[in-house]
């Protein structure tokens, strides 16, 4: 407990924020709930747009711009059905299965992805690197396991 506190009190003096804006963060995290099963598609695709939501408002509030990309980059491969197709396959894959991620299958997914982005009308997202989705797509299923502990 006293490792957790000390961890956000460190973010907080790290990103500059008060205080009251900080638990105001966690408490917004917290309302967000556990995830959702990873079967249930859509709910799975909200929860994601819910943490998204909040982790723009916390992007906000620093100095950097870096993760405020990050954050659009993330809600831009949410909101994109062609892609999310293929982030959530994935995601199902790697979770249920449990399947080791080796260098076949991140080239295999990699090309699915540049496939899936190909003839993307949206300009944020054909120009996003395949290899960034599937660093993305790691650090949400640590996200799933973690949050279900």
């Amino acid at each position: 407990m006293f490792k957790l506190i000390r961890q956000l009190l460190e973010f907080q003096a790290a990103i500059g924020i008060s205080l009251r804006e900080l638990m105001r963060f966690v408490q917004d995290l917290m309302a967000l709930g556990r995830p959702p099963i990873i079967a249930d598609e859509e709910a799975l695709r909200q929860w994601l747009r819910d943490l998204v939501a909040v982790l723009k408002a916390i992007a906000a509030e620093t100095p950097t711009a870096i993760d405020d990309d990050g954050v659009e980059m993330l809600s831009s491969l949410l909101d994109n059905d062609a892609v999310w197709k293929v982030v959530y396959s994935t995601i199902v894959l790697l979770v249920s299965d449990g399947i080791l991620f080796g260098e076949a299958e991140e080239a295999e997914l990699s090309d699915k992805l540049a496939t899936a982005m190909a003839d993307q009308p949206d300009a944020k997202v054909a120009t996003i690197e395949p290899l960034v989705i599937i660093a993305v797509i790691r650090i949400i299923i640590a996200l799933i396991q973690a949050w279900r502990k």
